[in-house]
């Protein structure tokens, strides 16, 4: 034993050394993950790791700069969710409503047809065809006033426009939110080759939304499509109810040995949308609109004709986090802040229903900055520590088996489906992935050989990491090192 050092300050070095879990690095990472970081030239400082056995107390097993804010992108749906399934319960369903505001007489309705909308964040074309269907049903065909529609419950006036985040306004995933949503406010521009000359159209149909194809054949497989696609006179939330319809046109070359592709865009506002939604599957049920689109509460002494109701939150949350899907975890934070504040819901209200949830629960994220409860904003903040603690409280909440289950399955779904092709145990691995500009996100468990649940978040900050193999590679090194451990 050499002079000068002390047994307690070596046995405090001996414990810290046995702390250590094999196969972890001096500076806290798995050697696979320091390897894959090596090789793609990305430095340690631009990865945050945290790992946990669920079923263990400190220390993790896993911990990279693990209290360093970095922006978690999709990832932060995962608290949106786990605080909505809490809250709610995972029975917990929207309504939609269906109010006449004069007699029917023979199919006629004398006066307007009001949609209320609640929040449903998965009012799909198929939903709104079986809402239709059974407004008809009950014997109503044509409408002689307008249709009203009523999204109070919401207040989004406040709310950045679409291409604030990115400059790309008609994407999809910058649909905004609505309390009367329709089908993610959203539709897929269909491109099809047949015949020697290549023609486009939209699903669902909208009626007043016209498409104009400027397409050339050429040569080669789908990856060598070029299309461009414009919206003339786009209207905004500010345009008046009657103007016309913008024009999408569809040009560029598109590709003989591509049958056929779908690229999703919103490229109206959700009213005008969901207005042209029900008119055209309205039209196309037999029935008949006269008057023109407002936009108001439902107005006293209306007479309710039907209530719709939405699939359970525990499939909703699945849509939300399996496919990632943006507008559907906005419309979720918003119903929490209607629920727990009252009406409307904002997305300050959602803010502070999750705020207080996490009080509740006594989980502490003391770098925690939720925008809007979807990651699309560049001034979300939570470190990789914190998304742990959310993935432990999510695994001792009752309704563990409901948020686990929305979580995709590595090489199986959703945004995991490619994930770890060939691994006999990819199964295994339930995460929940983001991805922006400069920024890679993983958080979720994963279920060791051992038996072992563990909680598992990494993220990745790095100039183009979003472009390149580099993010998924090091990403996947950590999982296989995980699943590969005794």
């Amino acid at each position: 034993m050499g002079r000068g050092v002390s047994r307690p300050a070596i046995g405090a070095v001996l414990s810290a050394a046995l702390s250590v879990p094999a196969g972890v690095g001096a500076g806290g990472l798995p050697g696979p993950v320091e390897e894959a970081l090596a090789r793609h030239r990305l430095p340690a400082d631009s990865l945050s790791v945290f790992v946990q056995d669920v079923g263990a107390p400190d220390p993790p097993l896993v911990s990279h700069r693990a209290d360093v804010p970095r922006h978690p992108a999709s990832t932060i749906k995962l608290l949106t969710t786990l605080a909505a399934l809490e809250e709610f319960g995972p029975a917990w369903r929207w309504e939609t409503g269906v109010y006449v505001t004069g007699p029917v007489r023979d199919g006629r309705l004398e006066g307007d047809l009001v949609l209320v909308g609640s929040g449903d964040p998965f009012l799909v074309v198929e939903q709104v065809w079986r809402l239709l269907a059974a407004v008809r049903a009950r014997g109503l065909r044509e409408v002689a006033g307008r249709l009203v529609i009523d999204n109070t419950r919401f207040s989004v006036g406040d709310e950045p426009p679409p291409g604030d985040f990115d400059g790309r306004p008609y994407r999809a995933y910058n649909a905004p939110p609505d309390a009367l949503l329709v089908n993610f406010n959203a539709l897929d521009v269909v491109v099809e080759a047949r015949g020697g000359k290549p023609r486009a159209w939209i699903e669902p149909p909208v009626a007043g939304l016209r498409v104009r194809s400027r397409l050339a054949l050429s040569a080669g497989g789908c990856a060598r499509r070029d299309l461009r696609f414009d919206v003339s006179g786009a209207l905004s939330v500010r345009s008046p109810l009657d103007a016309p319809l913008p024009t999408l046109t569809v040009a560029g070359r598109f590709p003989r040995g591509c049958p056929r592709a779908a690229f999703p865009r919103s490229v109206l506002p959700p009213v005008r949308f969901a207005d042209g939604v029900v008119r055209a599957l309205w039209t196309g049920m037999g029935g008949w609109i006269e008057g023109g689109l407002a936009v108001a509460p439902v107005p006293e002494g209306a007479t309710p004709w039907h209530r719709h109701r939405s699939p359970p939150l525990a499939l909703v949350v699945r849509g939300i986090n399996k496919f990632s899907n943006n507008v559907m975890s906005r419309n979720l934070l918003l119903t929490l802040g209607a629920e727990r504040f009252g009406p409307p819901g904002t997305t300050d209200k959602g803010r502070r229903a999750v705020a207080a949830w996490l009080e509740r629960r006594g989980v502490e994220l003391p770098h925690l900055r939720l925008v809007n409860g979807a990651g699309l904003s560049r001034d979300t903040r939570i470190t990789a520590r914190g998304l742990g603690r959310l993935l432990l409280a999510g695994e001792r909440s009752r309704f563990r088996p409901e948020f686990a289950a929305s979580l995709p399955l590595a090489s199986l779904d959703g945004t995991l489906r490619r994930r770890l092709p060939g691994h006999p145990e990819a199964t295994r691995v339930r995460l929940k992935t983001g991805r922006l500009d400069g920024v890679r996100a993983l958080a979720g468990y994963v279920r060791a050989p051992s038996g072992r649940t563990l909680a598992v978040a990494a993220l990745q900050e790095h100039p183009g990491i979003h472009r390149t193999a580099a993010g998924t590679a090091v990403q996947n090194a950590l999982l296989r090192w995980l699943l590969d451990r005794d």
